[in-house]
């Protein structure tokens, strides 16, 4: 049996994970004018989807795994953005 607190916890996580990414797509369609500023709003809020989706399928799961698995996925996709933003003109 999950007790009470880790189905709201669960939820708010989800909630956060499902805003963050389409804050990143939001983002990027908003700025097509300015290719920088939607690329920006994109490299911050999917990884900060990523970490917010792992928390919640770590508790979900009850197993800790998924959130460092997705935690990774995150810190590559956020190390893969600044290396593009790094040698790349946008």
């Amino acid at each position: 049996m999950v007790p009470w607190w880790q189905i709201v916890l669960i939820a708010i996580f989800g909630i956060l994970a499902v805003i963050f990414f389409f804050a990143a797509i939001l983002g990027a369609f908003y700025f097509r004018d300015s290719p920088s500023k939607g690329y920006q709003a994109a490299a911050i809020f999917l990884p900060l989807a990523a970490i917010s989706a792992g928390i919640a399928l770590s508790l979900c799961l009850q197993d800790i795994c998924a959130f460092f698995g997705l935690t990774a996925a995150a810190l590559l996709a956020a190390l893969l953005n600044w290396l593009m933003s790094r040698f790349t003109r946008l």
